[in-house]
């Protein structure tokens, strides 16, 4: 009986460990250029917050966090420790991926540098990558 109670104890360990120890990083990025699926690419400076709140997180950040950007709130994959982070908005509409391409962290926050991924899976089907330059506590 007291081997059951403390396997059972141990299962459930990482879910109150990452409930207790939720954190929430927050980029502030610029896109600096945005592509078409045909690589036609404009240089903009289009600005997009994202928030990431860890949900159901392993010990080296792969696991299941919240992403919140522009009005969309959606449950996101991380895969590994260095992303990407994968999520799908409306019902199997658009595949979002994003990717960290470089990081110059400085005292718990940073420059980072992202692609984003947009695939709309619509009538219409088209998608994007965007190049993202962020400051935050990633």
């Amino acid at each position: 009986m007291k081997t059951f109670m403390l396997g059972t104890l141990i299962a459930f360990l990482p879910t109150f460990a990452s409930a207790a120890g939720q954190t929430t990083s927050r980029l502030d990025c610029k896109v600096s250029s945005s592509c078409t699926q045909n690589g036609d690419c404009v240089v903009t400076s289009k600005a997009v917050a994202f928030t990431l709140t860890e949900k159901a997180v392993e010990r080296h950040g792969e696991g299941t966090y919240e992403i919140a950007y522009q009005g969309v709130t959606a449950d996101a994959q991380n895969l590994t420790m260095f992303g990407p982070y994968m999520w799908v908005v409306g019902d199997n509409e658009e595949l979002h991926t994003l990717v960290i391409l470089g990081a110059t962290p400085s005292n718990g926050t940073g420059t980072y540098r992202f692609l984003w991924s947009e695939m709309h899976m619509t009538d219409q089907a088209f998608s994007t990558v965007k190049f993202l330059t962020c400051e935050g506590n990633f």
